[in-house]
């Protein structure tokens, strides 16, 4: 962990040599920026200090905070709701003909996810491509051709992810700015198998780096719920399982409002939003039952 906060520091050295530098901890990176600059700030008491001070108070926030995390225990497993079920189904349903993925060349099991921020950034770039001619829909469907463009866009960024990222040197990851390592380390979710020892239940048999937020009361992303719609979907994808009869999409119902007209069954398609948050804590067993609020992403 202090290698990587001191990598990290190498970065920000780039662009920041004052005490004002906001950096946060290689948890927090791909979290929440601000909140990490805010608890930086707190720990430092906000004093003033020189950049070499600076570095060794990072490297022992990270230590104490390292030793918080290692005493922490998770629960066995997450609990499957109705939500999820339904996140998952829309987001496979809604990318059928137009999903984007990028089979990582340095983990075999491995599979890069472009977040929903880089796939809307791929998407406006190659439509104003003047030298692509492919509309984006023909006849209100996904063009193929169109979508072969961003996947090959997309692979060419993953390439740059990985050589950052996954690679043993970290020459590269110390060359790029603060700023553009940031934007790199947010284009993509990595989804990996789990070794079969690990797995935690039939229907969560991968990881994902997605995050979702801390410090919140209903949390989602996998990295604080150990479930998202990225590894049930993948796994709907391989068909490694099915999903349960009375959680299919046009049978199962969104939660009742608090007063008024029930809600009508969830659409089969719904639009994604990577800053969704759900009402189920998802710490209890795996199972499936219809609890929480949907939460599409």
């Amino acid at each position: 962990m202090e290698n990587s906060a001191r990598t990290i520091v190498a970065i920000a050295k780039n662009r920041y040599s004052t005490a004002s530098a906001r950096i946060s901890t290689p948890r927090l990176l791909a979290v929440d920026l601000e909140r990490a600059n805010r608890k930086l700030k707190k720990w430092l008491a906000r004093r003033l200090f020189t950049f070499n001070t600076f570095t060794d108070e990072l490297v022992s926030m990270i230590r104490t905070r390292s030793r918080v995390e290692a005493q922490r225990k998770w629960p066995d497993s997450p609990t499957i709701t109705a939500a999820d079920w339904r996140t998952a189904q829309a987001y496979v349903k809604t990318t059928r003909d137009s999903f984007v993925s990028v089979q990582s060349a340095r983990r075999p099991s491995a599979v890069l996810y472009p977040t929903r921020e880089f796939h809307s950034n791929l998407v406006q770039k190659v439509l104003s491509d003047p030298e692509v001619t492919h509309p984006q829909y023909v006849r209100g469907k996904a063009n193929p051709l169109f979508t072969a463009e961003l996947q090959r866009r997309a692979e060419k960024k993953a390439r740059k992810y990985e050589e950052a990222f996954l690679n043993d040197d970290d020459a590269i990851l110390k060359s790029m700015t603060f700023d553009k390592a940031i934007k790199l380390l947010r284009s993509f979710h990595l989804v990996e198998e789990m070794p079969n020892e690990q797995k935690i239940c039939e229907y969560i048999q991968y990881t994902c780096t997605c995050h979702g937020k801390l410090g919140i009361k209903h949390k989602f992303g996998f990295q604080c719920t150990r479930k998202c719609k990225h590894v049930l979907a993948r796994a709907l994808r391989d068909g490694l399982f099915t999903v349960p009869p009375d959680m299919k999409l046009g049978v199962v119902a969104k939660p009742k409002s608090a007063g008024g007209r029930a809600k009508r069954a969830g659409k089969a398609l719904e639009p994604e939003s990577s800053e969704s948050e759900e009402e189920d804590d998802g710490f209890s067993e795996c199972s499936s039952d219809d609890s929480g609020e949907d939460d599409i992403e």
